[in-house]
C-alpha cells in the first residue's frame, strides 16, 4: 500500500527509508528472542539511570552487562551487534584510530572500547530494525519493472523470500515500517505513556529522511516534524504524541526516491569511459544487450551504482561513477569487475563464475546466493550467505560473518593492488594491518564446517590486468606488491619466498642452457604448462577476451 504525501507550504513533504542504514541495518540474523520490543524497552530507563545526566548516551560496557545479566544474550554476538552499528555510525578517522590502537596496545584498546559511547535511541531504533528478518513478506511487492532484470543464468538455490531478496524490495521495507513503527514509539516512550520526546524520536533519524518537493536538500525526520504541524508536536514541553507521530509518518512515507527500485526504472543507463583512469573495456557488449550499468539520479549522495546481468566482460571503473557510492552487483556470469576506488558499500547477489576486485570498500562487503566468485576486498566487514564454491581474498578489520547455507568457501588473506590503493585504504577507513580474515563468525551450527583457511602455498598474489594512465597516478607512489606482503601473515610471506626462490632458480637453469635446440625445447614445455594451467584453471577465457578488448581499443 502506497501512501500520499502530507502538503507541507506550497510543496509535499516526502519521508522515507534512508538508503543506506537500512540496506545494512538488518544483518540477515534471525534476531535474538530478547531484542523484542518488550525488551528493548526495558533498555532505555536502565541506561538513563546509569549513565551521567541520563544523557542517552550507552558505553560497550554498559552494553555487554545488559546482554549478559538482563538479556542473556552472549558477548561474542552483542559484540556482533554493538560493533556493527559502531560501524554505520563512525567516521573512517575514528576507525582508522581504533585499529591503530587495536596493534599498538591491545589491553589499552581494550580499556578504550569500554568506555566507547553510543546513541542509545539509534542503538535501539537499530536494534528493533533486525525484527525485519522475522517478517514474512510476500515477493509481489515489486512491479515487474522494477524486479531484478532475469537473465537465462542458473537461478541458483534458495528461497527468493530471502532476507537478500527481500532487502532489494525497498517497498516491503516501507511495509514494514508503517506497520511497525507504532511499536518501535511505543518502545521510546517512557514516562507517559502516548508520548514521546523529540530526543528520543531523534532515534529515527537512523533509519528515516525527508525533504520537501520544492527542495532538493534532503533532512533528518527530526528537523521534519519540528516543521510540521502535523507531527502531534507540543511546541511547549517538545514531546510528541505517539499516534498523530505515527500517523503523520504513515501518511507521508514513500518508496526512496534515490534507492533501488527507482534506480532500475529511471536510473541512468551508463556505458561511456570514466574519467580519471582509462580502463572501461568490455567484450563484444554489442551481443550482450541486457547488460546495464545503472546510477541513481539525483544530487543525493551516496548514489547507488547497478553493475546488472553483465555477462563475458571485463570491466574496469574507477573515479566519479563508484567513488564513495554503494554498489550493487547482479547477475553477472563469467565477468571480471574491477571497482577500483574508494566505495561506500558492495552488493554481490546472484553472480555466477565471477570474480569482483574492489579496492576499498568503507562499511561492508555483502555476497549473496553466489556461486564460483571470486571476490578481492579490502572493507570493514564481510557478509556471506547462501554461497557455494566462492573465494576471499579480504582485508577486513572485522571477524567475517558466514551466514546461513553457504558451502565450500575458501578464506584468504588479501592479495592484490594498484596505483593509489593507499589512498583509498586510508579515506575508507580500512586498516592494513589489522586483518581477521581467518576469525571468521558463524551464524550457523554446523556439524560440516562450510569454509575452510586457503594454506599458505596455494596463495598467489593478484595482479590488476590493467596500465594506468592518469597525470594525478603518475606524480604519485606507484604502490606494488611491496605494499600488501609486509602485512600478510609470515607462512604467506614465506610461501611467496619460496616460489620466487624457485623461480629465480629456473631462471637460471634457462639462461645456463647455451644451446638452440635446448633452449627451444625449455621454451616449447614452458609454454605446453602454461597453457594446460590456463585450461585447468579457467583462465584462458579471461586472456583471450583480455586480448581481444586491448586489440578492440587500439583498432
Amino acid at each position: 500500500m502506497m501512501h500520499s504525501a502530507e502538503p507541507h507550504g506550497s510543496g509535499l513533504l516526502k519521508i522515507w527509508p534512508k538508503t543506506f542504514n537500512v540496506t545494512e541495518t538488518a544483518i540477515n540474523l534471525a534476531p535474538h528472542a530478547k531484542l523484542s520490543p518488550y525488551f528493548l524497552k526495558k533498555i532505555l530507563p536502565y541506561v538513563h539511570e546509569k549513565s551521567k545526566n541520563g544523557s542517552g548516551k550507552m558505553s560497550y560496557k554498559m552494553w555487554r552487562h545488559i546482554c549478559l545479566n538482563k538479556l542473556q544474550i552472549n558477548e561474542e554476538l552483542g559484540c556482533l551487534y554493538f560493533d556493527y552499528f559502531v560501524l554505520l555510525t563512525s567516521t573512517p578517522e575514528e576507525r582508522l584510530e581504533a585499529c591503530a590502537s587495536h596493534l599498538e596496545n591491545e589491553a589499552m584498546f581494550r580499556k578504550e572500547l569500554e568506555s566507547r559511547k553510543i546513541d542509545v535511541y539509534a542503538f535501539i531504533a537499530f536494534l528493533f530494525f533486525q525484527q525485519y528478518n522475522k517478517v514474512s513478506i510476500k515477493n509481489n511487492y515489486m512491479s515487474s519493472n522494477c524486479e531484478w532484470p532475469v537473465s537465462n543464468l542458473e537461478s541458483g538455490k534458495g528461497d527468493t523470500s530471502s532476507s537478500a531478496r527481500k532487502i532489494a524490495d525497498e517497498q516491503s521495507i516501507v511495509m514494514f515500517l508503517t506497520e511497525k513503527l507504532i511499536t518501535l514509539l511505543e518502545v521510546f516512550s517512557e514516562k507517559t505513556p502516548g508520548l514521546v520526546s523529540i530526543r528520543a524520536v531523534s532515534g529515527l533519524d537512523f533509519l528515516l529522511e525527508g525533504c520537501l518537493d520544492e527542495s532538493p536538500q534532503v533532512r533528518r525526520l527530526t528537523e521534519l516534524a519540528v516543521e510540521s504541524e502535523h507531527s502531534g508536536l507540543n511546541r511547549s514541553s517538545m514531546v510528541l504524541s505517539v499516534n498523530h507521530l505515527n500517523q503523520w509518518i504513515s501518511e507521508c512515507i514513500v518508496v526512496n526516491p534515490f534507492g533501488v527500485q527507482s534506480s532500475l526504472s529511471h536510473g541512468n543507463r551508463i556505458s561511456c569511459p570514466v574519467p580519471g583512469i582509462n580502463l572501461d573495456t568490455s567484450l563484444n557488449s554489442s551481443t550482450h544487450l541486457k547488460s546495464k550499468i545503472i546510477v541513481s539520479l539525483g544530487a543525493y549522495e551516496p548514489r547507488t551504482v547497478i553493475f546488472s546481468n553483465i555477462c563475458k566482460q571485463h570491466i574496469a571503473k574507477s573515479g566519479v561513477l563508484i567513488s564513495d557510492h554503494c554498489i550493487r552487483v547482479v547477475r553477472c556470469n563469467r565477468t571480471f569487475l574491477y571497482l577500483l576506488d574508494c566505495v561506500r558499500s558492495v552488493h554481490i547477489d546472484k553472480c555466477r563464475n565471477t570474480t569482483v576486485v574492489v579496492g576499498a570498500v568503507s562499511s561492508v562487503v555483502s555476497v549473496n546466493e553466489c556461486k564460483n566468485v571470486r571476490v578481492v576486498a579490502a572493507c570493514a566487514r564481510i557478509n556471506i550467505q547462501k554461497c557455494e564454491n566462492c573465494s576471499f581474498n579480504v582485508v577486513v578489520n572485522s571477524q567475517p560473518l558466514i551466514l546461513y547455507g553457504n558451502e565450500n568457501l575458501t578464506l584468504a588473506p588479501f592479495n592484490t593492488w594498484y596505483p593509489l590503493i593507499r589512498d583509498h585504504l586510508d579515506r575508507a577507513g580500512i586498516f592494513l594491518k589489522l586483518n581477521l580474515w581467518d576469525r571468521p563468525y558463524s551464524a550457523a551450527q554446523e556439524q560440516v564446517l562450510s569454509w575452510r583457511l586457503q594454506q599458505p602455498d596455494h596463495f598467489h598474489l593478484f595482479a590488476i590486468p590493467y596500465v594506468f594512465h592518469n597525470k594525478v597516478i603518475d606524480e604519485k607512489t606507484q604502490y606494488s606488491a611491496e605494499c600488501v606482503i609486509p602485512c600478510l601473515p609470515k607462512s604467506f610471506q614465506d610461501a611467496l619466498s619460496r616460489r620466487s626462490t624457485n623461480l629465480d632458480t629456473w631462471k637460471s637453469l634457462s639462461n645456463e642452457a647455451t644451446d638452440e635446440a635446448q633452449r627451444k625445447l625449455i621454451t616449447e614445455m614452458v609454454m605446453s604448462k602454461f597453457k594446460a594451467w590456463l585450461a585447468s584453471e579457467g583462465h584462458k577465457m579471461e586472456l583471450e577476451s583480455l586480448t581481444n578488448s586491448a586489440i578492440a581499443a587500439r583498432d
